[in-house]
């Protein structure tokens, strides 16, 4: 009898079970419309929170978005200020080099035309030297010729003597012939010249000389 009556217990409970979720089914079934149309407005509400900005997910990823980009122009800025830093020390460093540069080429063209200029004066102090040399040599050379000839020709000095006319010395030219005698004995006294002189006519050929001081007197 106790079993019979826990049987009726569990099935009223299971119609209760049952009458509850045809129930729900049943006011679903009746207010699904409006169910759906409640869904409906609560997205469209989002949607508009969300285009208006007011929505506290969207404002909240806005945020994180935010200090994303304040952190991208940032690092943006310093790698900018780096690069124009570089660039503008770059510029700075080829200025000074091309200064640098400028400032040797110039010194190096000044020294060069000044050596070349103090080269010239040398070479034109060793070929004054070498003539006036040259010059002495024939003056003695000259003069020790005059002296033999006026021996050979003291007759007729004697004669201009006994008359009282005084005859002019020989002009002294580096054309001038002279005997072979006397050639020679110019020659040698050359060579002891560029003995002593310290080989100053060895850049010159002795021949040469006459004809270069003839010209150049």
């Amino acid at each position: 009898m106790s079993y019979a009556r826990g049987e009726s217990v569990d099935r009223r409970q299971k119609q209760a079970i049952l009458q509850q979720l045809a129930a729900i089914n049943q006011d679903f079934c009746n207010n699904r419309q409006a169910i759906y149309e409640e869904k409906i407005q609560e997205v469209n509400d989002m949607a508009q929170a969300i285009c208006a900005g007011t929505d506290p997910k969207y404002r909240e990823k806005v945020v994180e978005l935010g200090k994303m980009r304040e952190e991208a122009i940032f690092k943006a800025k310093l790698l900018c200020d780096y690069q124009l830093a570089s660039a503008h020390q770059l510029y700075v460093d080829e200025v000074r080099r091309a200064e640098e540069d400028y400032a040797n080429e110039k010194e190096e063209l000044r020294e060069k035309l000044r050596s070349g200029i103090e080269e010239r004066l040398r070479r034109l102090k060793d070929d004054k030297d070498i003539m006036d040399i040259a010059q002495e040599i024939q003056g003695e050379g000259g003069s020790r010729s005059n002296s033999k000839r006026n021996l050979r020709k003291r007759g007729p000095d004697q004669a201009d003597q006994k008359t009282g006319k005084k005859k002019n010395p020989p002009s002294v030219t580096l054309s001038h012939a002279v005997p072979e005698e006397d050639a020679l004995d110019d020659l040698a006294q050359m060579k002891k010249v560029k003995v002593n002189a310290g080989g100053l006519l060895g850049t010159h050929r002795l021949s040469g000389i006459p004809v270069i001081m003839h010209g150049y007197c």
